[in-house]
């Protein structure tokens, strides 16, 4: 007799095939194996081999992914996951996010819905420190927090009570800046996978209370498994040397950008800019709701748009409300720039392959970056791509082939590598090809979603 609960999450009470019954009684030899969410029994009997494949009578898994928000990279990162995850029919995917205050993020926690078997909105305050505010203003914003939260004690309760209402089997913390989902996975004796997707440290620009020796200790303790979507992020946490930490870059449904209607819609998504054929469009994406350098993109668009009438220079990405002090800033600097008419602030895109086809050259301006999804974005859509040889983009951009890095803070060299593509066609086709064929071959879904569902199966299975 053999009882399959281990994998099926209930014991399978009946079944037929041949002689066997109710009892489950099988014909010696037999063998039985788990992959991909089937489990099988191979037996031989009167020299006779059959397979009964048991995937349609497992339960499904149940995993709940804890977003930081509803916009931003880790969270598109995190949809794609989750699409993909739902699309093999072997999950059910919940989540929860921090609660939406602005029209725009409710906007996008509806499309998210659309998406998951469920979700729930919570006040899930990070737990670093707030780097858009002064020392002091940032210290009682982290005491306030504190109180109001009964040390994060409230959110970690309310999750504790969605594993158990949504039988969660795995919870996957999609961020670093989240806490709570860790602490109540260890609460409920739930497997943990903590995904990292920031580049953190005491002089980097996601930073924590405690000691950073102390950081180290709180991820991995309370993890069964720490993911790094980079060798940038990993490198601050002794990266893939310790035991729990994987390195698994992050993956972009590249159908999505070679889909022909894809290209369609950027150049109706031109057209909506004021951009006609003539036109050279140089994007960034990037919301302002982070310090993403796009000071720097401004500084190269107006020595750049002195040269290049026909050029136009577009941020892509969310304006806050209200406006912070950094989104602020970005918006001054536009406002009194002497190249104005050519910079564009586009706001927040849901359609992201129609963005990148619109655009010739991707100039990438941020520095202390994690991975740089929208890099591969914009190869994915054979664009080339010119940014700061630092954080995750040093390691996907191959300088001179799929376009250049400059160093790090070096704005000239910047415009010197966009002024060149920006006066040749040809240049800019040949390293978008280039970029294409990376992207199809490091940063695919389907290699991606193999790699972390035997990451769920190992955890599982302790």
């Amino acid at each position: 007799m053999i009882v399959l609960d281990m994998f099926c999450g209930k014991l399978i009470r009946s079944c037929y095939f041949g002689k066997i019954t109710n009892s489950t009684v099988f014909p010696i030899p037999f063998l039985h194996f788990y992959r991909n969410g089937n489990l099988s029994i191979l037996l031989s009997a009167s020299e006779r081999l059959s397979v009964i494949n048991f995937g349609s009578l497992m339960r499904k898994r149940n995993i709940l992914f804890v977003l930081n928000d509803t916009q931003g990279g880790a969270t598109l990162s995190a949809r794609d996951v989750i699409r993909a995850l739902r699309s093999t029919g072997r999950y059910r995917v919940f989540v929860v996010v921090s609660d939406t205050r602005t029209d725009a993020k409710r906007e996008q926690w509806d499309h998210i819905l659309q998406e998951v078997d469920g979700g729930k909105r919570l006040f899930l305050p990070w737990w670093s420190l707030e780097y858009r505010l002064s020392a002091t203003r940032c210290t009682l914003r982290y005491i306030n927090t504190l109180r109001s939260t009964r040390f994060h004690w409230i959110p970690i309760h309310n999750i504790v009570h969605l594993i158990e209402k949504w039988k969660i089997d795995i919870v996957h913390t999609n961020t670093s800046l989240n806490i709570q989902g860790a602490i109540a996975a260890r609460i409920t004796g739930k497997p943990h996978l903590w995904h990292i997707r920031e580049v953190i440290g005491p002089d980097r620009l996601f930073r924590f209370p405690p000691p950073f020796s102390l950081i180290k200790k709180i991820f991995y303790g309370l993890s069964t498994r720490v993911v790094f979507n980079s060798k940038e992020s990993a490198s601050a946490l002794d990266g893939p040397s310790h035991k729990k930490a994987i390195v698994l870059p992050n993956a972009i449904p590249l159908e999505s950008f070679v889909d022909p209607d894809a290209r369609k819609r950027g150049l109706a998504f031109r057209r909506k800019l004021g951009l006609n054929d003539d036109n050279i469009m140089v994007g960034m994406i990037a919301n302002l709701t982070s310090p993403k350098h796009q000071d720097l993109f401004i500084q190269a668009a107006e020595t750049l748009a002195a040269q290049n009438s026909n050029t136009r220079f577009v941020i892509i990405g969310a304006i806050p409300e209200p406006t912070t002090a950094h989104a602020q800033e970005i918006l001054n600097l536009v406002a009194k720039s002497q190249v104005r008419d050519q910079i564009i602030l586009a706001g927040f895109q849901e359609d992201v392959p129609a963005v990148v086809h619109a655009m010739d050259i991707m100039l990438h301006t941020s520095i202390d970056e994690s991975f740089g999804r929208v890099i591969i974005e914009a190869m994915a859509a054979g664009k080339p791509v010119v940014c700061f040889r630092s954080g995750g983009p040093q390691h996907i951009v191959q300088h001179g082939i799929t376009g250049y890095m400059a160093e790090t803070g070096k704005v000239e060299q910047l415009v010197s590598f966009t002024e060149e593509l920006i006066q040749s066609a040809p240049k800019r086709k040949e390293m978008g090809q280039a970029g294409f064929r990376l992207a199809q071959q490091e940063y695919s879904m389907t290699t991606f979603m193999e790699k972390l569902e035997t990451l769920y199966n190992d955890v599982i299975e302790g």
